[in-house]
């Protein structure tokens, strides 16, 4: 009889023992959740590549307009303020001077264009006109100067154009005398006019027939 409540109590123990291994290590496991996915996803457009943005066209250089107050013809009378300029006539030669001795020839390749120039001063003092206040331009912007000794041969007993001085009301006409290739066209010329030897007020005579 001993032995077998001894052998009941050890095989409660028993169980007793594995209720409690299976309660440590049956119990332990804990469940685990997978993390959420990430709900934000990156856009992507497949098959579409970004435009670069459009180049806007250069805007086209207008052609520079001539640095000048006003513009006439021969024939015309063109005023800067208190002066004012008229080409009365324009003639081409190889050789001016009316004296055989106060003669100038043109270089090789050169002609001497000489125009018949009036100006008017207007205003209420004495001014200064010497050739310098002139110049020769042509389409393309080239510039001649007038030749000082040739202007002066072609205007025995008149204006030379060299500091001349023209009161109030009074006027001064003479011919001014430009050496140039002579192949220069006298459709190409204008004559440039300036109110005065420091002034920048400027006009154009076309010389175009």
């Amino acid at each position: 009889m001993k032995k077998i409540l001894k052998f009941i109590m050890y095989a409660f123990l028993v169980l007793i023992g594995i209720g409690i291994l299976s309660a440590i290590f049956g119990g332990g496991d804990e469940e685990t959740t997978d993390p959420a996915p990430d709900t934000d996803e990156e856009l992507v457009e497949e098959g579409i590549e970004e435009e670069a943005p459009e180049e806007e066209a250069p805007e086209e250089e207008a052609p520079e307009e001539e640095d000048v107050d006003e513009v006439a013809g021969i024939g015309d009378t063109i005023e800067l303020e208190e002066m004012s300029y008229t080409v009365h006539g324009v003639d081409k030669a190889t050789q001016v001077g009316e004296n055989e001795f106060l003669t100038e020839e043109a270089g090789s390749g050169a002609i001497f264009y000489v125009i018949d120039v009036e100006v008017h001063n207007g205003g209420s003092e004495s001014v200064t006109v010497d050739s310098n206040l002139f110049s020769l331009v042509t389409e393309d912007g080239t510039t001649y100067d007038p030749d000082s000794m040739a202007t002066q041969y072609a205007n025995e007993g008149g204006a030379a154009f060299f500091l001349e001085s023209v009161n109030p009301g009074l006027s001064l006409e003479g011919n001014l005398v430009f050496e140039v290739p002579e192949g220069l066209q006298q459709d190409e010329l204008s004559l440039n006019v300036r109110e005065g030897i420091f002034s920048t007020n400027e006009g154009l005579i076309r010389l175009s027939e």
